[in-house]
This record gives structure tokens, C-alpha cells and sequence, in this order.
């Protein structure tokens, strides 16, 4: 896997780690846990019971990303992968990417969540993310995490991660 969190083969590389844990192996992705912090995000949006009493509302949500443009579901960078798995399973409703800007690696740089009554975005940039709900704005700092940082993060983790399971399928 190169340095940037993606691997030359995504489907394969989620069939190898969907084979490991089929064969009772406990895995872990780093790319998964760089997600930690934008799913955070999200879930502290609905933490407000206003906001919460809004999820049955939500219609769609959209990813955008940076990055090579796509060709084909096959070639999606597991990270776009992971996060849309986690809408998927979490808040059961559909999820589409969308390509926002090319750059040679690939980056998730917003998430827009929407609903009948009920709009929210995480903007993500350098070190921080810019939170909207219904137009009211925070920022939250979002360090860039080395990939130590990331293993510690992982392997604080005792047991199974139950979310990472079912959004790995």
C-alpha cells in the first residue's frame, strides 16, 4: 500500500481483509481509522436531540472527493469505500460520491447530509473541518495523524470493532 493510504488494487485489497477475518483473524486499516476523525464529526452532529429527531429525515448523502476521477466502483479508493459503507449502515440511506477536484491522491474533502428539513456538511480542509448544521458553523481541529499515531489509535481498540465488521461486509 503506498503512503497515501490507497491500494493499487481496492477490491482486492478488501477481499484480502474480508478473507482474514472470514478465517477468524482480528484486522484493522489504518485507512479506516484516518476516517476516525470525520466520523466523529458526523456523529456529534446528531448528538444535538434536535438534529437527532431529524435522522429518520435524512434523504442522501454525498461525498465529495479529490482525487483521480473514478472509472469505474472497483477502482473507488477504500477510503470512499469505508465512509460510504458506514452512511450505509449506520443511517440506512443512499450515499454517492462525487468527484470534486483532481489531485493525484485521493482525499474525502466534504460530506453533505440531507433531508426534507434538515441540512448538515462536514468541509474538510488541511487541519480542520468546518461544521454546518441548518447554517449554523464551528470548526473543529482535525491534526494530521502519522501513521504511529494511527496504529496506536488501532490497537487501543480491545477486541472487535463491530462498526468496522458489518461496514466491511
Amino acid at each position: 500500500m503506498p503512503a497515501n493510504g490507497t491500494f493499487a488494487d481496492p477490491l482486492g485489497a478488501l477481499n484480502f481483509i474480508r478473507e482474514l477475518l472470514a478465517s477468524g483473524r482480528n484486522v484493522g486499516d489504518l485507512t479506516w481509522t484516518r476516517l476516525t476523525s470525520v466520523r466523529s464529526a458526523i456523529a456529534q452532529i446528531f448528538e444535538n436531540e434536535s438534529a437527532r429527531t431529524r435522522l429518520k429525515s435524512l434523504e442522501r448523502v454525498t461525498i465529495s472527493y479529490a482525487g483521480p476521477k473514478l472509472s469505474d466502483v472497483e477502482t473507488m479508493p477504500t477510503c470512499l469505500q469505508y465512509l460510504m459503507a458506514w452512511f450505509r449502515v449506520t443511517l440506512s440511506v443512499p450515499v454517492e460520491s462525487l468527484h470534486a477536484q483532481t489531485r493525484p491522491n485521493y482525499e474525502v474533502s466534504g460530506i453533505r447530509l440531507e433531508g426534507s428539513d434538515f441540512q448538515a456538511s462536514v468541509e474538510l480542509h488541511d487541519s480542520m473541518a468546518e461544521v454546518t448544521v441548518n447554517q449554523l458553523s464551528r470548526r473543529v481541529s482535525f491534526p494530521k495523524l502519522g501513521d504511529c499515531d494511527l496504529l496506536r489509535e488501532e490497537l487501543s481498540i480491545v477486541g472487535v470493532d463491530p462498526i468496522y465488521r458489518r461496514c466491511i461486509g
